[in-house]
């Protein structure tokens, strides 16, 4: 620091007299020089605090030191940081530690007690709280070897129920650590233990602990998103089949089908006149079928009658996350309706001036050879001039699959107890039938021969005067 006499206050400055001067006669600036050390503060370690109060820096300087100094609290097993004022949970492990403020580095330091390394920080400092349990517990529970919840994925966030864990107490226990909530799919942990001054424990009285157990929760996503499901009827017995284009059958429970470009799954052998509505109802998942047109259109009305290269999809939005596309027996064209034009694509077909493929290719197979040829066309052109019902049996409508059931069992609740009776009445029922069948229309045919095939085989089974008596149904 230099000090100087003001302006004009003597000759060497510009005065016209001498006014002032040092007393060494000198009157030029003096220097002065100030050394500025580093705060250092001396500390001694902590001392713990009772119960669950935060130890205390041993130190004569507290006061002035946290002028510049701030607390670090840590919650050991977490990492998180815990503001100095909040209260402290009971049996935690926690740290603590001093930091020196912003704006001071270089200038303020720690120092312990017999060391000269200057500090700016000190190394944390590890304490428990105390741990009110240590007071003998009079009730016990089985500790879990495996705490697991699971919960399929919903997109939106899932609260996490302990309390479908039989062993949970809500009363006696509670989240020690994390949080019982979750969004995406994955792994979560919550720790679980007793609240403050419970009596319980997990164990006897032999041996006993408190010691937190870790739950594991999953959000897992739906295996079967995204899957056909049939219904468990159409699992037993189902009059379409799942096909691949070369003719080859597809297992008869798709529930693990996924749909792809390079392997295309077709639901053919389907009935014309069959409506959406009737198809959907063969599947668990049908509110998460939509079905579309060959070109893609959304089908809304579900009474839409079926067409070759329709598809059946679930969606994700705008992803498509499978798909079965369907095949119409005898609906070659893909027009929903069987009549002229299919049977002139047939016939090209077979000329080998058209080619077909996928759903239309599997629609041509009218007699299920797995085979495209002549068969095919004759049963197709009887179809037209109705002399042959070629979906016999393979409607999804239910008035025509539970009719011929219901006849056979009419006519079976009019059979007597006597055998002689029931002989005589299935011969003459035999008769009848097949004089009816000749004339009746091809729709009532199934019906009707298979009522007389049932009367027939219970004929020849049945013994009446001592004689085994046979009769065979004409073709």
């Amino acid at each position: 620091i230099q000090i100087l006499f003001k302006r004009g206050m003597n000759k060497s400055n510009g005065g016209t007299v001498d006014n002032v001067k040092w007393a060494d006669n000198s009157r030029g600036p003096y220097q002065i020089v100030l050394t500025v050390n580093k705060l250092v503060f001396t500390i001694d370690g902590w001392t713990n605090g009772e119960g669950i109060d935060k130890p205390t820096l041993n130190t004569d300087d507290l006061d002035e030191l946290e002028k510049y100094f701030e607390y670090v609290l840590k919650k050991v097993e977490t990492g998180e940081i815990i503001a100095i004022d909040d209260t402290l949970e009971m049996a935690t492990v926690y740290s603590i530690a001093l930091k020196l403020k912003d704006g001071h580095a270089g200038n303020v330091a720690l120092i312990y007690k017999d060391t000269e390394t200057e500090l700016e920080e000190t190394e944390p400092y590890v304490f428990q709280t105390e741990d009110p349990f240590d007071i003998p517990p009079v009730n016990f529970f089985e500790k879990p070897e495996n705490a697991e919840l699971r919960y399929e994925y919903t997109g939106e966030e899932i609260t996490f129920d302990l309390t479908e864990l039989e062993w949970f107490d809500p009363i006696e226990m509670e989240v020690k650590t994390g949080e019982l909530k979750g969004t995406e799919i994955g792994e979560y942990e919550v720790t679980v233990g007793f609240v403050s001054g419970s009596l319980y424990a997990w164990g006897s009285a032999e041996d006993w602990n408190r010691t937190p157990v870790t739950v594991k929760i999953t959000i897992y996503e739906d295996e079967q998103k995204g899957r056909f499901i049939l219904t468990e009827a159409a699992v037993a017995s189902h009059p379409y089949k799942f096909l691949y284009e070369n003719f080859h059958a597809y297992e008869n429970d798709i529930s693990e089908y996924v749909y792809s470009a390079e392997s295309v799954v077709y639901i053919a052998n389907l009935a014309f006149e069959d409506t959406v509505a009737d198809l959907l109802k063969q599947f668990a998942n049908a509110e998460d079928i939509t079905a579309y047109t060959a070109d893609g259109t959304l089908i809304e009305d579900l009474a839409t009658v079926l067409a070759t290269g329709m598809m059946l999809r679930i969606m994700d939005g705008e992803t498509v996350l499978n798909q079965l596309t369907i095949s119409v027996m005898g609906d070659i064209d893909g027009d929903g309706d069987i009549g002229t034009a299919d049977k002139a694509r047939l016939n090209s077909y077979t000329l080998d001036t058209l080619p077909l493929t996928g759903a239309y290719l599997l629609a041509c197979d009218l007699d299920g050879d797995g085979e495209v040829g002549t068969a095919d066309k004759a049963r197709l052109n009887a179809y037209t001039l109705d002399t042959l019902d070629i979906y016999a049996g393979l409607t999804l409508r239910a008035t025509a699959q539970t009719s011929a059931q219901t006849i056979i069992a009419e006519q079976a609740t009019a059979q007597t107890s006597s055998v002689e009776t029931l002989a005589q009445t299935s011969f003459v029922e035999l008769d009848t039938v097949q004089t009816s069948a000749e004339t009746s229309p091809y729709e009532e045919r199934a019906v009707v021969n298979e009522s007389a095939t049932t009367y027939a085989t219970t004929a020849s089974t049945d013994c009446v005067d001592g004689q085994n008596r046979r009769y065979r149904q004409k073709e």
